[in-house]
């Protein structure tokens, strides 16, 4: 079942790296047949017993294309990176990572997270090296600090209210999961955040999480597990924002860096062991 599928995903990746890098647009034609071909697909293996309709397989593309909307409205992704997002994950039926992550449109997400922010943080390696000074004067100032500590302020808020609603839902609670969950939602209150300023609303936000923890997570209130869940805050933080860092040096740049090869690596890596290597490394 995997050729065929791997075959449509080489399709579309030649397709939308093509008009991506040439023309700056990812074609909606082109995605609307790649996507009528996998339903052929998906009908045909339905109906030859080797794919079963389960709430994993309908959940897939469902978040997928809600996980495009809310990174496309946070200004992360253009409108056709978020519909070749949701076209990947339709062409990923499979999920080697089900008792860890519970869908293939998260490991997919993962995947493209880790390729990207790697390369695109290479790209930038020479730029930094040759404004050092300028890039640590602008890194260390009173603008920057304040800005590093909203990051956390809004990670912090956030968690409250993620985490304790992963535990009530019907997924496994993982560190990716968490952090894509969490990344997600700090792109929004970040752009949010931007237009409206509401002290009052972080404080609603960490009553809520609170009550939420308090319901769900009663484990949480000791001063161990209290220590660990800061530190994973604050590293969340410095990673979200260094990326928003990235991402608004990018949109200063005329250069438009395209996420179409990303995206088609991501799906070429979603059925290996790419996330199993990741993981022992990490150890």
């Amino acid at each position: 079942m995997n050729i065929y599928f791997y075959s449509l995903i080489f399709v579309t990746g030649a397709l939308s790296i093509f008009t991506d890098i040439r023309e700056r647009k990812i074609k909606n034609m082109h995605l609307g047949i790649i996507c009528f071909f996998a339903l052929l697909l998906y009908f045909f293996y339905f109906l030859s017993g080797n794919l079963r309709l389960t709430p994993a397989l309908i959940l897939n593309p469902l978040l997928a294309l809600i996980i495009g909307f809310i990174l496309y409205v946070s200004g992360l992704w253009k409108p056709g990176d978020a519909k070749l997002f949701v076209t990947y994950s339709l062409l990923l039926p499979e999920n080697p990572y089900s008792f860890m992550i519970p869908l293939s449109c998260f490991v997919l997400l993962i995947n493209i997270f880790l390729i990207s922010f790697l390369l695109i943080s290479l790209l930038y390696i020479v730029g930094i090296i040759n404004n050092k000074n300028a890039i640590i004067k602008k890194v260390i100032s009173a603008h920057a600090l304040f800005y590093l500590g909203q990051t956390i302020i809004i990670t912090l808020c956030l968690s409250w209210i993620i985490q304790p609603l992963i535990t009530i839902l019907p997924i496994k609670n993982n560190i990716f999961l968490n952090f894509i969950i969490i990344f997600c939602g700090y792109s929004l209150v970040y752009k949010f955040m931007a237009k409206i300023r509401n002290i009052l609303l972080i404080i609603l936000v960490v009553a809520a999480g609170l009550v939420l923890r308090y319901a769900y997570m009663p484990y949480f209130f000791t001063y161990a597990n209290f220590i660990n869940y800061l530190k994973y805050m604050v590293v969340y933080s410095v990673i979200f924002y260094l990326l928003r860092a990235l991402i608004d040096l990018k949109e200063e740049k005329p250069a438009r860096i395209p996420l179409s090869p990303f995206m088609f690596i991501g799906a070429l890596l979603t059925n290996t062991g790419f996330l199993w290597w990741l993981i022992r490394l990490a150890r």
